[in-house]
């Protein structure tokens, strides 16, 4: 009886065999198709340790991201494994990742299996987005709130996806993510935006 939290832990996680196992996702993980009916544990920034623990886990995968500090602490106390997996967004990271969820659901030789698959990936995609061509500039926006729009700056997921697909960042200048001002999006003249 598993629950995750972080959409990269549970897509591993479900590439790993383990959707079944599945018992309770965070918000962040309802979209694939083995995770989309599971019960919703919480954002994953404000999980609730009785959301989780009332699932009665015997393991609990969280990105670093997850908190607040004090429900993982809950969740150590009440005796329930608790594997943070750290979330660094990079391309070069995900192996990282695998090899993190491989090692604490016991299923080593299986995650090795998908490193191979997602390196071979990677150099597809490598080579599909080579240095020879023009770079179009890409802006993503996410909308937190109703009214307040931010853009994804180094750092990010987002940073991350744009700079895999070949694509220059808009919000390349900042870390994390910052508010959307109409003069700051008009300065960066983004050639696409994804919203």
């Amino acid at each position: 009886r598993i629950v995750t939290a972080g959409a990269a832990v549970t897509e591993i996680a479900c590439a790993l065999g383990f959707g079944e196992s599945l018992v309770a996702v965070d918000t962040s993980s309802r979209h694939l198709d083995e995770t989309r009916e599971k019960p919703d544990v919480g954002y994953i920034r404000t999980l609730g340790a009785e959301a989780v623990l009332s699932q009665t886990p015997d393991l609990v995968l969280v990105s670093s991201e997850a908190g607040p500090p004090a429900v993982l602490e809950q969740i150590r106390a009440a005796g329930v494994g608790l594997v943070v997996v750290d979330n660094h967004h990079s391309l070069e990271s995900i192996d990282e990742k695998i090899r993190a969820v491989a090692a604490a659901t016991g299923r080593v030789e299986q995650g090795e299996a998908l490193v191979a698959k997602v390196e071979e990936d990677l150099a597809h995609l490598k080579a599909l987005v080579g240095d020879d061509r023009e770079r179009p500039t890409v802006a993503f926006l996410h909308a937190r709130q109703a009214g307040q729009v931010m853009v994804a700056g180094r750092g990010t997921a987002a940073h991350a996806m744009i700079e895999a697909s070949g694509a220059r960042n808009a919000g390349e200048a900042f870390t994390g993510y910052k508010p959307l001002s109409a003069e700051v999006f008009a300065a960066a003249a983004p050639d696409f935006v994804i919203a």
